[in-house]
């Protein structure tokens, strides 16, 4: 039988109070429970139903649309010569469609965070960090461009 002696089982039952006690002292709420109606309900099911979905849409690689989705759901008002260049209004629709609805969804996402009580501020916390990538990466570029510049 081999023992371990560098455990004091009476140091960690009492780390595992004080664990205890901090998560409990941490999972106090900051305001009291919110009933929540069935609309609100409906509207979180499928809102998590949408985000599901647009999840699954960007991480499939091998995701595609069929042909008969594609004609349900475009505009077909545009009028254009020959098969290739239907395909082409017709793909450039649908990617304008997709955008509108994740830029859609992203706005109303946040917003609907940003009310909750106590605010959640997870997905503004992704947007800020988007914007810093982005500001960094124009800040480098023209960096970049400005030493090429100055020779």
């Amino acid at each position: 039988m081999e023992e371990n002696k560098n455990i004091n089982p009476s140091v960690s039952i009492k780390s595992d109070d004080k664990e205890r006690q901090w998560a409990a002292n941490f999972l106090t709420g900051a305001s009291p429970p919110k009933f929540v109606s069935l609309d609100e309900i409906i509207n979180a099911a499928n809102g998590m139903t949408n985000m599901a979905l647009a999840h699954e849409i960007a991480v499939d690689k091998n995701f595609k649309l069929d042909a008969a989705v594609l004609e349900n759901n475009l505009d077909e008002s545009e009028e254009t010569e020959g098969e290739a260049d239907e395909e082409v209004v017709k793909t450039k629709k649908l990617q304008k469609k997709v955008k509108e609805i994740m830029h859609n969804a992203f706005w109303y996402l946040l917003k609907q965070q940003l009310n909750e009580d106590p605010p959640n501020y997870s997905q503004a916390l992704v947007l800020l960090r988007e914007i810093r990538e982005v500001k960094k990466f124009f800040y480098f570029t023209l960096y970049n461009l400005l030493y090429l510049l100055r020779y």
